[in-house]
């Protein structure tokens, strides 16, 4: 059963070399292991405590405006949709945390995934943790990517400065650290599915 399903996400992700047993893929592998996934998530954390937080109040009415504009334009029973959702947008857009709370939401998101790698919420594939794991990761690096796209489009903003957010000398970092919960992913999934096809052959 786990290697018709990961026979084609074997081919899809292009790593060959990684499915022939061999020393350097055990040594490459043992850098990105299961031991090695608290640490992206104390990066995550880190990045929480550095971004500018948002008040509870102002999640909440950020989520349900996102929510109802996203669903208005899909809404059959409403007169120009498109339209009216572009202005709740803008609105949106002019709240000095919306961007913020973007990058943050993502964030949560990628850390939540991060943690179902370490403690699925059950079991997908009962006969096969590593293969549960690997479902997991994909999902995180999924989520990865979105983090990272929504810090660096927030970082480029020429406005931060008038919604008076100062990350000082920690934008650097931030996009760097991203960068490196992303890499350390894509090489932790190509070492679980070399692990996976060679105990299946």
């Amino acid at each position: 059963m786990i290697k018709n399903v990961f026979c084609g996400l074997a081919i899809s992700c292009c790593v060959p070399a990684l499915l022939a047993k061999s020393a350097n893929v055990d040594f490459f592998c043992k850098a990105n292991d299961d031991k090695d996934l608290p640490s992206l998530i104390l990066n995550l954390e880190w990045a929480s405590r550095v971004l500018p937080g948002v008040p509870p109040e102002e999640w909440r009415y950020l989520q349900a405006e996102s929510e109802a504009a996203s669903n208005l334009q899909v809404d059959p029973t409403v007169s120009n949709p498109t339209e009216l959702a572009r202005r709740r947008w803008a609105q949106l857009e002019n709240r000095p945390l919306y961007y913020v709370w973007r990058v943050k939401r993502a964030l949560g998101r990628n850390r939540a995934d991060l943690n179902n790698i370490i403690t699925p919420p059950f079991p997908l594939f009962p006969e096969s943790p590593d293969a549960t794991r690997l479902n997991s990761a994909v999902d995180a690096m999924s989520s990865a990517s979105e983090y990272r796209d929504e810090l660096h489009s927030f970082l480029r903003r020429n406005d931060l400065a008038a919604v008076k957010i100062d990350l000082g000398n920690a934008d650097f970092l931030l996009e760097f650290r991203a960068g490196q919960v992303q890499f350390f992913l894509n090489r932790y999934v190509k070492c679980k599915l070399h692990k996976l096809m060679d105990r299946v052959k």
